[in-house]
């Protein structure tokens, strides 16, 4: 039996000798996931972080301000998501694709495939046998709770913390096997650590991994691993987290900061949840059925008798079987150890959003992997039918794909994403706030109220919901409607400048200028400053022929702000109208002397020298701006 040094080949050689199974790893997962190719942005994370992103996305130098800022920085708002590595990755898909969903999904799909030849090369190094590599990597590659994670471009977190992951692994393998090269490859596994750690906190917990395959490959005992000495190896790696804590302390004015966005569960609550989320996990594991993206923790089966006890029993039996594999199988313990690991940011201890999510099961997959394989090399290795195992995992990896095919569709849009989630947890309301918003994106308003009506009905005071409503009103023309949300926004925010204006301006949908008038009016007590409500007001007074009110509107604009470039070209068109031509000259002829014309302002003014009979005047501004 050759030793692990001696059967881990050179990495071309391994790929040249294993080309057929890397091969097959690839083709399937393309003919997998190859659908997802055609799918959108979703409104679920995409759009904050893409499609509405754009400005931030679209500049290099913004690199630089990932690393110092959390990962929605670019849509504004309040996070508590360190994702460095996760925004530079849209930056580059940005300036390769710009905003074509098509490329992004390709970079899901590659990143997947490279994470599962990873989790290939790492069961053969760590098991020295290619089929059960094989089979583990296709497990991984294919598992219908992996669709959330590669078909969901904002999953994209959980596949680069998969690939950095299994990288750290390998090197840490080969640096135990060969002690010769011991320090390069231990560099190697320290910067995949940090580059997973930029990726996502939660990376943390996988340098758990390290001392654990120390100890399921007999190269350190427990005695060696509470030593000093035995830690300083990892000093970079300890050293890292430390660092990584002082950015985050910087950046948030706390280490975690989940407590201050997530933290309305008593420490109590969060105990009690533990056995019915790790419960609810494992049954994604071993029977991915009644997939979606809402999973509402009141919901759960486990916390109902008799699955409460149930829910016990599963915990208490994965800590027995990983008892029992360490005395009888430690590469089998080392998978089960890693399945632990992985769920350990998962119960609930640290509060998070939303509790229960299937694509925080990415990493914890490539533990399932090595235990699938390491019990298909035991099945061999006892009964010899490498026929028969053959067949069966041919069988098993067809069912898989079949599985995971059949779910991807759902992740097509906002809308076929969310109209599944509903139809799994109905009573789960911010899953209609998803779909109204999805319907409102793709313009088809009439069938978004209802959603929309829904969820408020469960949430009548959220702001947000309230202003999606009242907006999709106003684009569907249901102005009556639209006006009377308007009404109960004012009512919830009062002092909110932005409620009257959006009155306002449905008012004036409707023609009923008075009514936008006392609108705006009752605004100007609360902000007198603000420029868009006196051009609306301006616009009101014009339509009603009183001409002298908007020019006073129109000058207090100029007032607040001389630069502003609409006032004085809807000032202008006002004297114009009024047949006031050297009036509307001169204020035109201030503001270009100010600096910075827009072109209609030149435009305009050139029209009025022509009326004017100032046909020199009219040739040189037109000379002189390149009209």
């Amino acid at each position: 039996m050759p030793t692990r040094a001696e059967y881990f080949l050179p990495l071309l050689e391994s790929v040249r000798i294993r080309w057929k199974s890397l091969a097959v790893i690839a083709v399937v997962v393309f003919c997998v996931y190859g659908q997802t190719l055609q799918f959108s942005f979703i409104n679920y994370d995409d759009d904050e972080l893409v499609y509405h992103n754009s400005t931030f996305l679209s500049h290099w130098e913004n690199i630089g301000t990932a690393f110092g800022s959390h990962a929605f920085i670019g849509a504004g708002g309040e996070s508590i998501y360190y994702r460095p590595l996760l925004t530079v990755s849209y930056i580059i898909d940005f300036h390769i694709w710009k905003l074509n969903p098509f490329g992004y999904h390709l970079t899901n799909i590659l990143l997947h495939c490279l994470t599962s030849l990873g989790v290939f090369f790492l069961i053969l190094f760590i098991l020295q046998s290619e089929f059960p590599a094989f089979a583990g990597a296709l497990v991984f590659a294919i598992h219908p709770i992996q669709t959330e994670s590669v078909a969901w471009i904002a999953g994209r977190n959980d596949v680069l913390l998969g690939l950095f992951v299994v990288a750290m692994m390998i090197f840490y393998a080969v640096s135990v096997a060969q002690p010769a090269n011991e320090k390069l490859f231990r560099l190697f596994a320290w910067l995949a650590f940090l580059a997973a750690l930029f990726t996502k906190e939660s990376a943390v917990f996988y340098l758990l991994l390290l001392p654990l395959y120390d100890l399921c490959t007999g190269t350190s005992t427990l005695r060696n691993i509470g030593s000093f000495g035995y830690f300083r190896k990892f000093r970079m790696m300890i050293v890292t987290v430390i660092v990584y804590c002082g950015i985050r302390l910087t950046i948030f004015g706390t280490i975690t900061g989940a407590e201050r966005l997530y933290g309305h569960r008593t420490i109590g609550e969060r105990i009690a949840n533990i056995f019915p989320i790790i419960a609810e996990n494992l049954k994604f594991i071993f029977l991915p059925i009644n997939l979606s993206i809402a999973h509402p923790l009141n919901e759960l089966q486990w916390f109902h008798f008799p699955w409460t006890v149930i829910a016990f029993v599963m915990v208490f039996v994965l800590v027995g079987i990983a008892m029992w594999s360490w005395r009888k199988d430690r590469m089998l313990c080392f998978g089960i150890c890693w399945i632990v690991a992985g769920f350990l940011p998962l119960m609930g201890l640290i509060p998070v959003a939303i509790p229960i999510l299937e694509h925080r099961l990415y990493v914890p997959m490539a533990g399932c992997a090595i235990v699938v394989a390491r019990l298909i090399q035991m099945l061999y290795e006892k009964f010899k039918f490498r026929t028969v195992s053959y067949v069966l995992i041919t069988v098993f990896g067809i069912v898989l794909a079949g599985c995971s095919y059949d779910r991807l569709p759902v992740w097509r849009n906002g809308i076929t994403l969310f109209t599944d989630a509903i139809q799994k947890a109905p009573s789960y309301a911010p899953s209609f706030f998803s779909l109204g918003a999805a319907y409102f994106e793709a313009e088809r308003y009439t069938e978004a109220m209802q959603p929309m009506k829904t969820y408020l009905s469960q949430a009548p005071a959220d702001l947000n919901a309230l202003s999606l409503l009242r907006e999709i009103y106003f684009r569907a023309q249901q102005y009556n409607d639209g006006a009377e949300i308007s009404r109960k926004l004012i009512l919830l925010e009062p002092q909110n400048v932005r409620r009257r204006l959006e009155a306002g301006m449905l008012f004036e949908a409707m023609h009923q200028y008075d009514s936008a008038a006392v609108m705006y009016q009752k605004e100007l007590t609360i902000d007198s400053t603000n420029e868009e409500i006196y051009i609306h007001l301006a616009d009101i007074y014009q339509k009603q022929g009183r001409w002298d009110d908007a020019e006073k509107c129109y000058g207090r604009v100029l007032q607040i702000n001389p630069m502003n470039a609409a006032a004085p070209v809807a000032l202008a068109r006002a004297f114009e109208a009024q047949g006031k031509n050297d009036e509307a000259i001169h204020v035109l002829e201030q503001r270009i002397a100010a600096g910075e014309p827009s072109r209609e302002m030149i435009t305009l003014l050139v029209s009025l020298y022509d009326k004017s009979g100032d046909l020199l005047k009219a040739d040189q501004l037109s000379k002189r701006f390149h009209q």
